[in-house]
């Protein structure tokens, strides 16, 4: 059981366990801080269109981005947990801006099946996803991002495309300045 500072306790039953076994990925939940997400906007350049949060949890990340920024006129998440999917568009529903919240939109999907080559920023809190899911998910992000793209990950990649690479403190649910590792892709 889960619960975050919105008072929400999201669950996984023995079915979605045995989903997250199935793709290799872990089950394990943690989240940026509102504070952490304030951090991270100060990397994020204010002129990009598209945002998508893989592995969106219950959708805090996408709601601060559509409730504290005008950045993106696409903010989307994607979420492989059934439950912590219907957690996430239950906290849409509390978007307040009513065309902000129309820029939103949450997918129950597998991160490693879900299309990506769109998007200007993606956002990734891999921390707790196993070395072999890492390695995955990297070698998707080298196949398909488009040119320019800018990741943002609490794990470190291995991304092989021409890229600047940085480092930042963020506030997550796991600690206070834990590393944030910041790709921007050149080619």
């Amino acid at each position: 059981m889960y619960s975050n500072k919105y008072n929400r306790v999201t669950k996984l039953n023995r079915c979605e366990l045995k989903i997250f076994d199935k793709t290799d990925s872990n089950p394990t939940y943690g989240e940026l801080e509102k504070s952490g997400f304030m951090q991270l906007t100060c990397h994020i350049p204010n002129n990009l269109k598209s945002f998508c949060d893989l592995g969106s949890g219950i959708g805090v990340v996408v709601k601060y981005i559509a409730d504290l920024t005008k950045l993106f006129t696409t903010i989307h998440g994607v979420e492989l947990s059934e439950e912590r999917y219907n957690v996430s568009l239950n906290l849409i529903r509390t978007i307040k801006n009513k065309s902000r919240k129309k820029q939103v939109k949450i997918f129950h999907d597998n991160i490693l099946l879900f299309n990506i080559s769109n998007y200007d920023v993606l956002y990734i809190s891999n921390l707790c996803f196993n070395h072999g899911f890492n390695k995955r998910l990297a070698s998707k992000l080298n196949k398909e991002c488009k040119q320019n793209c800018i990741i943002f990950a609490s794990q470190d990649l291995i991304i092989e495309r021409n890229h600047i690479k940085k480092q930042f403190p963020v506030h997550q649910s796991w600690g206070k300045n834990t590393q944030m590792f910041k790709y921007e892709l050149i080619i």
